[in-house]
């Protein structure tokens, strides 16, 4: 606490004789948060330290009243992996929300925000790479896209190519974590989209068997002859009367 009680002095009396008053809460801010997620940070290093340093390397007991601290330390040190993730995804969008207030330029967090697959992929995933700028929802005719890296080259480029299609742009600010999670949008659309599965029969270079009046011009030649169809039909029946006559009478009780 006394570096912080002496980084807010020293920065209040150099921005107080600049006569600075916004830049002077910009860096105050700014302060304010590194020094947050340095002791986070800390904390979190040295919580992981103490959890790897209680892992013990036994085997596993198959008394179920003895406790397995292996397994107690593992599930520790993964919640204490996943804290600091989310640590890390906090500063990270808080960090591109004091950048978008900075440039003037509107925030958008992606993370649990439903993007527009349909409008997304009105430009190709090599293009949103290429250009750090990509679609994610749309108003109307207004194309939303946003970036982590404003002015980056190309841009000009997708932007122009949404406009020639009549559709005008509102370009929003996002962390790279953000931008991550839409370009791997791009992976799931790919791996979900509909096989066709439809079953195209091939008749050959014929292709006037195609319609039915001539398909069935063209199989008649292909028929048995009326005789030989009716000396089957005679047989089938012949064999069906002996059936039936060799059949036993079930006998009653």
């Amino acid at each position: 606490m006394d570096n912080v009680f002496i980084l807010e002095n020293l920065l209040g009396a150099i921005m107080k004789k600049l006569n600075h008053v916004v830049l002077y809460h910009q860096l105050r801010i700014k302060a304010g948060l590194l020094l947050t997620k340095l002791f986070f940070v800390e904390i979190i290093e040295m919580n992981l330290n103490i959890f790897l340093m209680s892992v013990q390397l036994k085997p596993k007991s198959d008394d179920p009243n003895e406790v397995n601290l292996t397994t107690i330390s593992k599930n520790k040190i993964n919640r204490s992996e996943r804290v600091k993730d989310d640590l890390d995804q906090f500063f990270l969008e808080g960090n591109a929300q004091q950048k978008a207030v900075e440039l003037g330029m509107p925030y958008i967090n992606l993370y649990g925000y439903p993007i527009d697959t349909d409008i997304l992929m009105k430009v190709s995933k090599e293009d949103v790479i290429r250009s750090k700028m990509g679609m994610f929802s749309r108003d109307g005719n207004v194309c939303m896209l946003t970036t982590p890296e404003p002015g980056h080259q190309y841009q000009d480029e997708v932007i122009q190519l949404i406009q020639k299609d009549g559709f005008k742009t509102k370009i929003y600010l996002c962390s790279s974590l953000s931008f991550d999670k839409l370009v791997k949008t791009y992976d799931y659309v790919f791996a979900t989209e509909t096989v066709d599965d439809t079953i195209n029969l091939d008749l050959g270079e014929d292709k006037e068997a195609l319609d039915l009046k001539t398909l069935n011009n063209y199989l008649i030649p292909l028929r048995p002859p009326k005789l030989l169809r009716r000396f089957y039909a005679q047989h089938f029946k012949t064999t069906l009367q002996i059936f039936t006559l060799n059949q036993k009478k079930p006998s009653i009780i």
